[in-house]
């Protein structure tokens, strides 16, 4: 069992490691391999290490954060990796796992070809994703799993070729709706036939476009996004609008 550790792989009775790997018995360890009974980084006999162990009782709060600033310590002095990633390839980003070609993408697992992604996975020709798994070819999006060629959505999941929707489930060809599930050509929560759908969603992005507000800074973004959205130039989306 690994407590109290982080970033550590394949160790087996650790507390308070970080960065550790194939690594058993051990506490308060920075940055080991293959390792085993080591205190501290400290490399001791089997009973002198569980001497130690004995010593210490993990549910007193004034040990605990005694051991804490004493693993804080021995990290100032132990070479730290600077990026944690697992089998990824050309991928910039941080706690990242079997992921390729992603860009600025953080805790996240097996996305490919991603920008800007957080805490999602199973991912594929994204951008702009917090909290979403299994979605494909979609834009700034938040917690909206499994869908497919969807933009802007908050809450919403299984859906496809969507935009600006929220608290939605199963939509399809839906415009600007909320709190509708199993919905196909709404806008605004209203029903239209497929051609009229289309002609009149061409003709309201086409408005959002000219007026710089076919994004989410409107709608759903955070702080941060907003000042990120607002200052750099982002190509993910590709409006193609009628002539």
């Amino acid at each position: 069992m690994v407590q109290e550790s982080k970033n550590c792989q394949n160790c087996t009775d650790c507390s308070f490691c970080q960065d550790c790997f194939s690594c058993t018995n051990c506490f308060g360890c920075v940055g080991l391999y293959q390792k085993e009974y080591c205190w501290f980084n400290e490399q001791l006999s089997q009973a002198e290490y569980n001497k130690r162990l004995a010593q210490h009782n993990l549910q007193d709060v004034t040990q605990r954060r005694a051991l804490h600033q004493q693993l804080e310590q021995l990290k100032r002095t132990v070479p730290l990796l600077n990026v944690h990633q697992f089998k990824c390839e050309n991928s910039i980003g941080e706690n990242l796992a079997e992921c390729g070609n992603c860009y600025q993408c953080y805790d996240s697992f097996a996305l490919e070809n991603c920008l800007y992604c957080i805490e999602s996975n199973g991912n594929k020709d994204c951008c702009d994703l917090t909290v979403c798994f299994e979605t494909e070819a979609s834009y700034s999006s938040v917690q909206s799993p499994l869908n497919y060629h969807c933009n802007f959505l908050f809450q919403t999941d299984q859906s496809s070729d969507s935009e600006f929707c929220a608290y939605s489930k199963n939509l399809t060809n839906c415009f600007g709706c909320v709190y509708l599930a199993n919905k196909e050509y709404y806008i605004l929560n209203q029903p239209y036939a497929p051609e009229d759908y289309h002609k009149t969603v061409a003709h309201i992005k086409q408005v959002l476009i000219e007026n710089h507000e076919y994004d989410m800074l409107m709608y759903f973004a955070s702080d941060y996004e907003q000042q990120r959205l607002a200052t750099e130039t982002d190509g993910a989306i590709q409006t193609n609008l009628p002539a």
